[in-house]
């Protein structure tokens, strides 16, 4: 369907003033949340950093993104996510969007569902939109 690229969401109190970066040294001293739905999860991100020679410090699951953000206010926590997830936060001036300190691969998403349900009508209807709604190739 698409695809997007991580970010780092951070509290801004917590960066220089003039930071539009965290460099790898303060991104791995720092702990970090992770959503995972089954608690410690291998994630592309951990991965990215095992092949570096780094491993960051995980120091709260969540099973949701969606309250994730919520979370970084007040703290020197680093969520590391999707960056189109993190559009309504971005206009919370306590918080600070930062691009990873090592290059990360992109992330695809795709529609799925089970076979039993691919003659449902209202999912293919609901699929065809999606797919009518996404980016025109061409």
């Amino acid at each position: 369907m698409f695809t997007d690229d991580y970010a780092c969401l951070v509290d801004r109190s917590t960066l220089p003033s003039d930071s539009r970066m965290m460099d790898l040294k303060t991104y791995l001293a720092r702990p970090h949340a992770l959503v995972a739905v089954h608690g410690e999860a291998s994630t592309e991100i951990d991965e990215a950093f095992h092949a570096a020679g780094h491993a960051r410090r995980v120091a709260l699951v969540i099973p949701h993104w969606s309250v994730a953000p919520k979370l970084i206010a007040g703290t020197d926590l680093v969520l590391t996510v999707a960056r189109n997830s993190l559009k309504s936060v971005s206009r919370d001036r306590r918080l600070a969007v930062l691009p990873p300190p090592i290059p990360l691969p992109s992330i695809g998403f795709s529609q799925i569902s089970h076979r039993r349900r691919q003659s449902d009508p209202a999912l293919r209807w609901l699929r065809e939109m999606i797919v009518r709604s996404g980016p025109q190739v061409g």
